[in-house]
């Protein structure tokens, strides 16, 4: 399977790239913020939920939660480094960590036990 999405993947760029290549290059960073963004946002809410559900069949929300912290933290180090400070820069790198950092409050809220959460 995996196999198959990197094909489509090589194919679809080899045939995009002569296309792409003449595009500006800041509609193209601007394009590669809003799929970062997008793909941040369906991270967010699935980890909330698992967050909220504690699935054992799924991995544990402090690990995503971490996880997208993580990459919040390397978009943002990789476009400090190859853009410098711009508004592009942050619009990468800060939502992940913002949702990284959601999902492991909900993570922690949720798992303090019940009777010290209403302790007095």
């Amino acid at each position: 399977m995996i196999e198959i999405l990197v094909i489509i993947i090589v194919l679809g760029a080899a045939l995009l790239l002569p296309w792409i290549s003449q595009w500006d290059p800041e509609l193209l960073l601007l394009l590669i913020t809003g799929i970062l963004n997008l793909i941040n946002l369906g991270m967010t809410i699935i980890n909330i939920v698992q967050a909220i559900r504690k699935d054992p069949r799924f991995l544990n929300s402090g690990i995503l939660g971490s996880v997208q912290l993580l990459i919040g933290c390397a978009l943002l180090l990789a476009f400090l480094l190859t853009l410098g400070p711009r508004i592009e820069t942050w619009l990468c790198g800060a939502p992940y960590m913002f949702g990284g950092i959601v999902v492991l409050g909900i993570y922690g809220t949720r798992s303090i036990p019940q009777s010290r959460r209403t302790k007095e």
